[in-house]
C-alpha cells in the first residue's frame, strides 16, 4: 500500500513538473512575442524590458540564448552603440559553447548591413571568420564581408574576400548562391565589369545550376 501510495505520489509530482515546464515555455514564447512586437513598433524601452528579464529568470537556456541575441539586435536597432557591444561579449561569453552560435553572430551582422552599419557589419563577419572558420555559415559571413565592402566603395578590400572565397569553398554547394548574391551587389553599386567578373566564375565553375543561367541573362543586359 506504501508503495502503491508512493508511486501516485511520484506520478503525480512528475505531471505537475511537466505541466510547469509547458507553462513556462509558452510564457517565454508569449514573452517573445510581446517583445518582438514592441520592438517592430519601435517601443525599444518596452522590448529591452522583456528580453532582459527573460534572459535573467531563464539563464543558459536556449530561450536566454535567443533573446541575448536578439537584445543585441535591438540595440544596434536603437542605435546604442556601448549596450550593443555589452550584449554582444555577453552573447559570445555566456553561449560560447552553443551550437549556433556563429549562426547568432551571423544574424547580428546581417542585421547592421540591412540598416547600412556596413562597418558593425564587417567587424561581425570578420568575427565569425576569425572564430568559427568551419562553421556553416562561414561562407555567407564570407559573402556579407564582401558586400559590405562593396557597398562602402571599398573595391581593393572586397576583390581580396572574393579571391578568399572562391580559394577556400570552392566546393561548398552554398558558394555559387553567395557568388550570385556578390555579383548582384555589384550592380546595385554600378561595378558591372567587376559584376560580369563573378558571374563568370558562375557561368565557368557550375554551368548547369540555375545561377550560371541567371548570370548569362544579368551579363547579356
Amino acid at each position: 500500500m506504501v508503495k502503491k501510495v508512493l508511486l501516485i505520489s511520484l506520478t503525480l509530482s512528475a505531471l505537475m513538473f511537466s505541466l510547469m515546464t509547458e507553462v513556462c515555455f509558452a510564457d517565454v514564447s508569449a514573452q517573445l512575442e510581446q517583445a518582438e512586437t514592441y520592438e517592430t513598433q519601435g517601443y525599444y524601452q518596452q522590448a529591452e524590458d522583456i528580453y532582459k528579464t527573460i534572459v535573467t529568470d531563464y539563464p543558459g537556456t536556449d530561450d536566454a540564448f535567443q533573446t541575448q541575441k536578439k537584445l543585441a539586435i535591438l540595440y544596434i536597432s536603437w542605435d546604442k552603440q556601448p549596450q550593443a557591444e555589452t550584449a554582444f561579449q555577453e552573447l559570445v561569453t555566456e553561449f560560447s559553447e552553443h551550437e549556433r552560435i556563429a549562426n547568432a553572430v551571423y544574424d547580428i551582422a546581417e542585421r547592421c548591413s540591412w540598416q547600412n552599419k556596413q562597418e558593425k557589419a564587417i567587424e561581425f563577419y570578420q568575427y565569425i571568420l576569425d572564430n568559427w572558420p568551419a562553421a556553416e555559415c562561414t561562407v555567407q559571413a564570407q559573402g556579407g564581408l564582401a558586400k559590405s565592402n562593396i557597398i562602402l566603395g571599398k573595391t581593393e578590400a572586397a576583390q581580396v574576400v572574393i579571391d578568399k572565397l572562391i580559394a577556400n569553398f570552392s566546393g561548398h554547394p552554398d558558394l555559387p548562391e553567395v557568388l550570385d548574391g556578390v555579383a548582384r551587389r555589384y550592380r546595385q553599386s554600378d561595378k558591372y565589369e567587376e559584376a560580369k567578373s563573378i558571374y563568370q566564375q558562375v557561368i565557368q565553375r557550375y554551368p548547369d545550376s540555375s545561377y550560371a543561367r541567371r548570370a548569362q541573362l544579368d551579363i547579356s543586359r
